[in-house]
């Protein structure tokens, strides 16, 4: 009997999956979601170095034969999205104004600018996404739900089964009061921690 109590007490420990509810401020939509988020689920074309220069990403290098006016990517080989299927030029999408895009070929994305501009590599650091926010990062979008046209509660899983939930709400004090209530154990992109500085237990 005292065995049989033991397992029962200790399974759930071993076999727990780690797992986060986190709190926002905001309203966000798919296309507008805090960038900490879309990074952790897609990338770019290229990524910032800690320099701030661009590096290669998802494109393996670029170049522009008219000083900044039109910018040439390669894609890199053996890249793909995380339904499996391989990274193409026709499946990035950037939406840019005043920028046509063009697609010679699959692993080639080409974009004229009407206006010369020298730091666009680093534009396209932005995480790029095939579909929704089916993207290339290690974190996979498990499910979303809105409410209305603003994302309510965003869950995302890595490889190693830790799973994120992001929960959204209109106001400071309602994201509040969610961690008062324990529906979130965290709370982030919070500039006024009052009152929870003083809790002990946070």
């Amino acid at each position: 009997v005292l065995f049989f109590f033991t397992i029962r007490l200790t399974i759930p420990f071993l076999f727990q999956v780690n797992t986060q509810t986190i709190g926002l401020t905001g309203r966000y939509t798919n296309n507008d979601l805090p960038s900490f988020i879309t990074e952790a689920i897609g990338d770019g074309l290229t990524s910032l170095a800690e320099s701030g220069l661009p590096s290669p990403n998802l494109a393996s290098s670029w170049e522009t034969p008219n000083k900044g006016k039109t910018w040439i990517f390669h894609l890199s080989e053996g890249k793909t999205w995380q339904d499996g299927t391989d990274i193409t030029s026709d499946s990035i999408v950037y939406e840019f104004s005043d920028v046509s895009t063009k697609r010679p070929d699959a692993k080639t994305i080409i974009f004229e600018l009407e206006e010369p501009f020298s730091l666009f590599p680093v534009i396209v650091s932005r995480p790029t996404f095939k579909k929704g926010l089916l993207g290339t990062g290690e974190w996979k979008v498990e499910r979303v739900s809105f409410e209305g046209n603003f994302v309510q509660e965003l869950v995302i899983e890595n490889g190693e089964g830790a799973l994120k939930t992001y929960k959204f709400y209109p106001t400071i004090e309602r994201t509040k009061l969610a961690f008062k209530l324990g529906q979130v154990d965290k709370l982030t992109e919070m500039l006024d921690p009052a009152p929870f500085h003083t809790w002990n237990s946070a």
